[in-house]
């Protein structure tokens, strides 16, 4: 199930890795904080409140403005690739009878930890037909697929690893015909439906600023935490690994104008004992580092010329603009 809910996020985490190769992190005065939009009211209050992760993408605005590439891969849906798991999700969704080419708009996401496992849990809003989606996923499903009633509204659960060995399942809803809750298990999905209308997780000064970002904003806390799975062989460079041990908590914004330029501020917020200087300090060197591996590659290295460092208070804040181009570059051989 967790490759489903990555897939929809290659764009904006390609751009992470492509620099630092971790995320970047905000702490925004509250004076600047912008209160949140409606939909992500909504949306945060269905997720956990003690996610790590928490983000959105419009997948709506990179079909619509996404370079050639991205616009091609999400033509075939957000588990477009030759994977094995990705053709196993692409099949889940077809037989549930939602097309994500078209039906998504947006999609937010959680992933939180639990017994040593990462689980995610997701709200994705679009067009939907709740009444043909639920006949189409019995019909398809079968004895596979168990369904329990809570509060008026079906949960479906069956495995993500159909016809393969694994224990993984998929458990959601069509709450109406707007929008579709999901998580990894049944009671996963029920405490989603059962926080509606309640107040919205994660609904501070950092989480507002990242979700001013019109296309893709994410929130990734404790990044240094041990998880269920081992990150002492996380890739990057000795500046991208050095990045990471000293920043607590990351935070992006991204808007995706007409002509497919993506522009974004990131934010790092250090972990105690840290300063703000220092992790610029640290940034400064692997977005040097990156420049030197790009000397063969102009497009890249004047994108990289244009990127700024800067100590805000106690965060460090970050700029860049991505080309159409660069971010159709991006894109590539990360579809398999």
């Amino acid at each position: 199930m967790i490759p489903l809910i990555r897939r929809s996020f290659v764009l904006p985490l390609a751009l992470l890795v492509a620099f630092f190769g971790t995320g970047c992190e905000s702490s925004v005065d509250s004076a600047d904080a912008p209160d949140l939009s409606a939909e992500t009211k909504s949306a945060s209050a269905l997720l956990p409140a003690n996610a790590r992760m928490t983000a959105m993408v419009d997948l709506k605005s990179f079909r619509e403005n996404g370079p050639d590439r991205v616009r091609e891969m999400l033509s075939d849906g957000p588990m477009a690739g030759a994977s094995e798991q990705a053709a196993r999700m692409r099949d889940f969704l077809e037989e549930s009878g939602i097309d994500p080419s078209a039906d998504i708009d947006r999609m937010y996401m959680a992933v939180s930890e639990e017994n040593g496992r990462e689980t995610p849990s997701f709200v994705v809003y679009g067009a939907f037909d709740r009444d043909r989606i639920e006949e189409s996923v019995r019909s398809s499903f079968g004895d596979d697929l168990t369904q329990t009633v809570h509060d008026r509204t079906t949960i479906f659960e069956a495995s993500a690893d159909r016809g393969k060995r694994g224990d993984r399942t998929l458990s959601f809803a069509v709450v109406n015909d707007d929008m579709i809750v999901g998580s990894a298990s049944t009671p996963g999905v029920t405490a989603m439906l059962n926080r509606r209308g309640g107040t919205a997780s994660g609904d501070d000064d950092l989480v507002r600023r990242a979700s001013q970002g019109q296309s893709v904003w994410f929130v990734a806390r404790d990044i240094g935490a041990p998880t269920g799975r081992d990150r002492s062989a996380q890739k990057g460079s000795a500046d991208m690994r050095k990045l990471g041990r000293a920043v607590q908590t990351a935070a992006g914004s991204f808007s995706l104008a007409e002509d497919g330029t993506l522009d974004g501020q990131m934010w790092l917020v250090p972990k105690s004992g840290a300063s703000p200087d220092d992790v610029a300090d640290v940034a400064r060197g692997a977005l040097a580092a990156a420049k030197q591996r790009a000397q063969d590659k102009p497009a890249w290295a004047q994108m990289l010329d244009d990127v700024t460092v800067s100590s805000q208070g106690e965060r460090v804040a970050i700029t860049l603009r991505v080309p159409s181009d660069l971010l159709d570059e991006m894109t590539a051989g990360r579809d398999s």
